[in-house]
């Protein structure tokens, strides 16, 4: 399922960090308080930075909407973040992304996991994409998708 013509994804950059720091709190400070997860500005900065080199800005007119990190370099591939700006939630944005991430990782002959508030609405997306909880870790649960 390919995005919308008006939204594009490029590579992360240093100055990007100040508007995606301003998303993920926008989009994730609710459902980490439902979870009982941290919520302080250190925090969100450490799950901001952690495998930054790795994420990916969505953008729609020049606007950081979205944010869309995972790892390839492991068995099983891994949906780190995702981040979507709620004008853009509810439309099947975030279902392409991860659709086209699952794909990718079919064709390498690998599983893709991922952790999901417990709290999250995001997780029934997850169980449609044939996601399943494995665990729990903290205020997260553990989602596995098998290829094989």
């Amino acid at each position: 399922m390919p995005l919308p013509d008006s939204l594009r994804l490029r590579p992360a950059v240093e100055a990007d960090i100040p508007a995606l720091f301003a998303l993920r709190k926008q989009t994730m400070e609710a459902h980490m308080r439902a979870s009982g997860a941290q919520t302080s500005d250190d925090y969100h900065m450490a799950k901001l930075r952690k495998g930054y080199e790795l994420a990916q800005v969505l953008e729609e007119e020049g606007r950081i909407v979205g944010l869309f990190k995972v790892d390839r370099g492991h068995d099983p591939w891994k949906v780190i973040q995702i981040h979507l700006a709620p004008a853009l939630q509810g439309r099947g944005i975030g279902k392409a992304l991860i659709s086209d991430f699952i794909q990718e990782a079919r064709q390498a002959g690998c599983d893709v996991t991922l952790n999901v508030l417990t709290q999250n609405p995001a997780r029934a997306l997850y169980e449609r994409l044939g996601f399943v909880v494995t665990g729990e870790e903290g205020s997260e649960y553990v989602m596995l998708l098998r290829q094989r």
